[in-house]
C-alpha cells in the first residue's frame, strides 16, 4: 500500500497542474489568511477622579516601546494586546497620566509612602486574561514613562 501512495502523490500533483479540457488553466484558489498574532487581555481599573469617557489606556511593549491604546467609557478597562511584555498607562483628556507601577500594591493596601514610580511589567499570554492591572499611580510620573502615542 505504501508504494501506491508514493506513486499517487506525484500523479495527483501532475494532474492538478494540467489545464482543463477546454485548454484553460486551472482555477487558482486563494491562499488561507495569514495567521494573526495571538492575543490576550489586560483588565483593571483607573484610579483617578472622573476616569471614564475621554480617557485612554495603553500597553507599551517593553522591548520596542510600541504602544497600543483603547478608549475607556468607565473607570474599569479591558485592553486586548498581542502576547508579550507590557507597561500599562492611562491618559486623561485633561493631560493626567497614570501608570501601573511598583506603588500600585502600596496604594491598594492603603499605604502612606507610595512613591516608587517604577513601571511594572505585565506578561500577556495568548488567549488568557490578566486581571487587576490597576492604574493607580498618578503622583510619581517619571521622565521614562512613555508619552501618549498620538501626542
Amino acid at each position: 500500500m505504501k508504494n501506491r501512495s508514493v506513486l499517487l502523490v506525484p500523479l495527483i500533483l501532475l494532474l492538478t497542474a494540467c489545464p482543463g479540457p477546454d485548454g484553460e488553466a486551472p482555477e487558482e484558489l486563494p491562499l488561507p489568511p495569514a495567521p494573526t498574532a495571538a492575543q490576550g487581555e489586560v483588565q483593571g481599573r483607573i484610579g483617578a477622579d472622573a476616569a471614564g469617557t475621554g480617557w485612554q489606556v495603553c500597553g507599551f511593549q517593553v522591548d520596542t516601546g510600541e504602544g497600543t491604546c483603547s478608549g475607556v467609557e468607565a473607570p474599569v478597562y479591558t485592553l486586548v494586546l498581542p502576547a508579550g511584555r507590557y507597561h500599562v498607562l492611562a491618559y486623561g483628556p485633561d493631560g493626567a497620566v497614570g501608570a501601573h507601577t511598583a506603588s500600585t500594591t502600596c496604594l491598594r493596601d492603603g499605604g502612606v509612602d507610595c512613591s516608587d514610580g517604577a513601571l511594572l511589567e505585565v506578561e500577556v499570554v495568548a488567549d488568557s486574561r490578566v486581571p487587576a492591572i490597576d492604574v493607580l499611580d498618578f503622583n510619581n510620573v517619571r521622565p521614562e514613562w512613555p508619552e501618549h502615542p498620538s501626542r
